[in-house]
């Protein structure tokens, strides 16, 4: 068997391109991995079985007789799904409409203004409709439609506009025919010219972007497209990485909750010392005027003290109701309603 495998390896010289068995059968074994289930996986590989790069959550990460305590998964971090960029839509290739409905009586474009057909009889104009014209005769239309709604003079065929116009009737066009199966996989030659026609109309709104901003937002509405521009550094979606840039902002979030919660535990104590404040004194006060001596105490700070009280009581309350603005961090709710 493994002769039969080295020989349809060989290549035009007659030479065999050295393939390990263990490779071979370690990429089989990742395939088997991600097409089985992790129960199954786990049940076959025992503490050996790896995480496997495709699974979506972390559920049951740990490996028997390895400790969590140390390095725990505090979060639950997904996979993110995989934007298509040659689907319609905001997120995808930009457009937010698909082609235009045209007037299926008119004839073709070739046959414009021609005066011996529009004498022509009415079955010689309707077989030369656009009802029995082919899928050509109706993109030249739309394409000669939406040149014409950008085009700066009527001799203008090669500036960036008239380039993005024809660039979006081909998208909109092959995005029709492949989204009519339901599959973008099913034709992957067209879906490659797809993905082309995209990235090529996106470098063309770069660089009208670049060259006349305000001639590029007028393209945008008047095409009715979304421009998303490339990010300047490109980073991988890595488990590992994204897990600790989640921990330390969880940590972040943590720090700063259990230091509000501190700072409101000694904030609910101030209106209490403050009252407490006010009564001694007024006692003070009363004290010094039986015995006839100077009044020190005035009653402009007891009345500070209560002002300062009844706000910090209201401040407390604002507090209180409205909502941590965190984004991964849940406060435990303790329920203590239900007492033993």
């Amino acid at each position: 068997m493994l002769s039969l495998f080295a020989r349809s390896l060989r290549g035009g010289g007659g030479a065999v391109r050295s393939v390990s068995v263990s490779s071979v059968r370690c990429r089989h074994d990742i395939k088997k991995w991600k097409e089985v289930s992790r129960e199954e996986t786990r049940e076959r590989w025992g503490p050996r079985a790896p995480y496997v790069h495709g699974w979506d959550d972390n559920s049951e990460f740990s490996v028997e007789g390895v400790s969590d305590k140390q390095f725990p998964i505090l979060l639950d971090w997904r996979r993110p799904e995989r934007v298509s960029r040659v689907k319609p839509g905001e997120h995808g290739s930009g457009d937010l409409e698909g082609l235009p409905e045209l007037d299926r009586e008119d004839p073709v474009m070739r046959l414009e203004g021609v005066e011996e057909f529009e004498q022509g009889s009415e079955a010689l104009k309707k077989t030369k409709s656009l009802a029995f014209g082919k899928n050509k005769d109706l993109m030249d239309r739309i394409k000669r439609d939406m040149r014409r709604s950008v085009q700066r003079h009527e001799m203008d065929e090669e500036s960036l506009e008239v380039a993005i116009a024809r660039k979006t009737a081909i998208i909109r066009d092959l995005q029709r025919e492949l989204g009519s199966l339901e599959n973008y996989e099913v034709n992957p030659a067209k879906r490659h010219i797809l993905k082309l026609s995209v990235d090529q109309r996106r470098g063309y709104l770069r660089r009208l972007r670049e060259m006349d901003y305000g001639r590029f937002e007028w393209l945008l509405e008047r095409l009715n497209l979304v421009y998303k521009p490339r990010p300047f550094f490109y980073e991988r979606v890595e488990r590992e990485k994204m897990l600790a840039r989640l921990t330390d902002l969880w940590c972040e979030e943590l720090k700063q909750h259990r230091l509000g919660e501190l700072r409101r535990g000694l904030k609910r104590g101030q209106p209490k010392y403050l009252r407490d404040k006010a009564d001694t004194l007024k006692w003070a006060r009363k004290e010094q005027e039986e015995l006839g001596m100077e009044v020190t105490v005035k009653e402009e700070e007891i009345e500070e003290c209560l002002k300062r009280a009844n706000e910090i009581e209201k401040e407390l309350e604002e507090e209180e109701a409205k909502e941590p603005d965190y984004f991964i961090y849940k406060p435990e709710v303790i329920d203590t309603s239900q007492k033993y």
